[in-house]
């Protein structure tokens, strides 16, 4: 059992950078290695953007089994703040060998405003592969739903979802002075396409209102025997304007926000 205590600093602006890039070796290792998915099991992240900053005290509750595979699930002592442990909470996630697998939902509704139920969902997901080289894509889906927005308008999303293995580093520092051995990366990124339907004095028009375009990329740093130690998630998208004359739609023309997750306390078996 390892338990580790850090001073907690405000103001987590950025990301940490490592004081050895080794970005073009593979460290081997299990998953287990890099998520100790024993039940029990907790860690406590300082999450901190433009709008919010708080507090997620992120544990294994729980372990479920589907078809011989163990599954375990998470949950968090209050509503999370962080990417991170939203996606961990929302489902549950399984290892196997080098790769842990993600049951569970990216929810990004809060992206547009209200009344977008945006969400898209992970089924057996790679989130994380050990083995993987740099720059290696290890999953992706693609996929279109129709979002009822208001009586006049339909909202037609288009997606791409996607997983790619980031940078090796021998050692690891974070913002808060704190460091580690053996961390890996990898990154979770959406793009999306989404076309307007409106009704216009009963004249149906079609209009695309996000051109394709990334709006979400969040890179997580595992370290090994302790898990995630910090996570930087970036939101963003440019909407294009309606081409009706006095026509607008209730959204916000663009958004752009940075979140970080870094990791505080935590106690693994």
């Amino acid at each position: 059992m390892k338990n580790k205590t850090i001073i907690l600093l405000f103001g987590i602006a950025l990301i940490g950078c490592s004081s050895d890039d080794n970005s073009n070796n593979n460290i081997g290792g299990s998953t287990s290695d890099y998520l100790p998915q024993q039940q029990g099991n907790y860690w406590v992240y300082d999450v901190n953007s433009e709008e919010f900053s708080g507090r997620d005290s992120l544990y294994v509750s729980g372990t479920t089994t589907s078809q011989g595979d163990t599954y375990y699930t998470y949950e968090t002592y209050e509503a999370p703040f962080g990417f991170y442990s939203g996606l961990m909470t929302s489902g549950q996630s399984r290892s196997s060998e080098s790769k842990i697998f993600m049951n569970g939902m990216v929810g990004l509704g809060d992206l547009f405003g209200e009344g977008l139920d945006f969400d898209i969902e992970l089924d057996d997901f790679v989130i994380f592969d050990g083995n993987a080289s740099q720059g290696q894509v290890l999953d992706s889906e693609s996929g279109s739903f129709t979002i009822p927005y208001s009586p006049e308008v339909d909202l037609e999303v288009e997606y791409t979802l996607f997983s790619k293995a980031g940078q090796n580093y021998s050692n690891y520092t974070l913002v808060n002075g704190d460091y580690y051995d053996d961390v890996k990366s990898t990154t979770l990124a959406i793009s999306a396409k989404i076309t307007a339907n409106i009704v216009v004095s009963g004249f149906p028009f079609s209009a695309i209102i996000l051109e394709t375009q990334e709006i979400l990329n969040s890179t997580q740093y595992y370290a090994s025997s302790v898990g995630v130690i910090a996570v930087n998630t970036n939101f963003q998208y440019q909407l294009n304007e309606i081409p009706l004359p006095g026509y607008e739609l209730p959204l916000p023309q663009n958004y752009q926000s940075n979140t970080t997750e870094v990791l505080d306390d935590y106690l693994v078996e």
